[in-house]
């Protein structure tokens, strides 16, 4: 298996992950806080994102783990297109409160692990927000400064059209089967853009992700009315294969990815089936249980899923010769914000010769998938091994555009646009 295993850092190089060190990320901070989610209302794959002048709702979720019931704080930030604080005055952009406590909450049953879950909807009777761009939710105890959560959302203004986004081959015929490349253009007919190269960015993600996103993205040519963003292999992203997935909305029976389930008193695991390396493997679309790396929360023995789905240890594995002293594996996707670290880290089990991971997750259906990490550079999440790159593989887009004026001290959300590989491409 060693021997098929070379690093595509060339194709990694193409993302652009230029975020600043003092960021508001998708983050928990504490252990007893589990599955943090944030989007619109009814929809628990949308994207986090209002827009301005609609009854957009976004509804914020999380748990603690345990009996007690702990006080929650908020505060809204802005912040700008890289998701820095803009550290204008929360009066600029909230009317109302910048900041309150949180106080619908309610107890799970019917389950193995207590956890309290709590919830909050944004905006709320307490404040509305007045200006576009990015935002972050910051829930904390006692200071903001020592946060439990972040979650990050959008506030976007529709003032220019993104039009003929799509994705396409790459002109370079080296890294066609390797990448997807985004272009499109930009109508502001009606909207002054005075300066585009200087006023516009632009960023792009794949998925929903915020940690490979491509950013400062700016015209390629400049029209009347129209700016270019037609690169070659500039917005270009590694497409990887259709993610992996595990159902365990029951524990009464094992689904096709379960091996097997042994319930106990305190706390159950879920072995899931052995997954291999898909490098050399024929591309085979598989829709049907993808869902882009997104996850959601569910319970087949029970009506409030928020509430009675359990919490379940669950074991991932990956059958593997000898163990890799270059890097480490890692199990990542949106349950866990595709971060790295020690909670998602696969660990070589030299008697049974596997790569081996147990993650604490509440039931329901997941998508997940493998990286590499390279001791000597952590900042690159590999999947070339794991996974394997096609350009026919079935990925979501989305295309934001800020805008800054001069003077002006925080980027608009001027207009975005999503887009699937399957369904806009040429």
């Amino acid at each position: 298996m060693r021997t098929y295993f070379i690093l595509t850092l060339f194709v990694l190089n193409f993302i652009s992950n230029a975020f600043a060190t003092d960021i508001y990320e998708d983050k928990i901070f504490e252990d007893n806080i589990h599955t943090a989610t944030l989007h619109p209302i009814g929809y628990p794959f949308a994207t986090p994102i209002i827009q301005m002048n609609t009854q957009d709702v976004l509804l914020l979720e999380f748990d603690e783990l345990g009996e007690d019931v702990s006080d929650f704080r908020y505060t809204i930030v802005q912040c700008n297109y890289k998701w820095e604080p803009t550290f204008n005055s929360v009066f600029d952009y909230i009317d109302g409160f910048s900041d309150g406590y949180i106080n619908d909450y309610d107890y799970s049953f019917n389950t193995t692990v207590d956890y309290v879950h709590f919830q909050m909807t944004i905006p709320n009777e307490d404040f509305r927000i007045t200006q576009s761009g990015n935002y972050a939710i910051v829930v904390y105890r006692d200071t903001e400064s020592d946060p439990t959560l972040i979650k990050r959302f959008m506030v976007a203004d529709a003032k220019v059209q993104i039009q003929n986004a799509a994705v396409a081959l790459t002109r370079n015929p080296s890294y066609r089967d390797q990448l997807q490349e985004i272009v499109f253009s930009l109508d502001h007919e009606g909207f002054d853009i005075v300066n585009p190269f200087q006023e516009i960015t632009v960023v792009v993600r794949q998925n929903d992700r915020w940690d490979n996103a491509i950013s400062d993205i700016k015209p390629l040519h400049i029209n009347e009315n129209s700016l270019s963003f037609n690169y070659n292999l500039k917005i270009a992203f590694p497409p990887a294969k259709e993610y992996r997935e595990f159902d365990i909305r029951s524990l009464r029976y094992r689904t096709e990815r379960v091996r097997a389930i042994d319930v106990r008193d305190s706390t159950n695991i879920v072995y899931l089936m052995p997954d291999g390396m898909r490098q050399l493997e024929d591309y085979r679309y598989e829709g049907d249980g993808d869902l882009n790396g997104k996850f959601v929360i569910d319970v087949q023995e029970g009506r409030l899923e928020a509430l009675e789905a359990d919490y379940v240890h669950v074991n991932f594995a990956i059958p593997f010769d000898n163990k890799i002293s270059n890097g480490a594996f890692y199990v990542v996707g949106e349950f866990n914000n595709y971060e790295i670290s020690d909670k998602n880290k696969l660990s070589f089990n030299s008697l049974h010769h596997v790569y081996e991971a147990e993650i604490l997750l509440k039931q329901g259906f997941y998508n997940y998938q493998y990286v590499f990490v390279p001791n000597d550079n952590p900042n690159i999440k590999d999947h070339s091994l794991t996974e394997g790159n096609y350009y026919d593989t079935e990925n979501d887009y989305a295309i934001y555009v800020y805008y800054r004026s001069f003077g002006q001290r925080y980027d608009e959300l001027i207009g975005f646009s999503f887009i699937n590989s399957r369904l806009n491409r040429y």
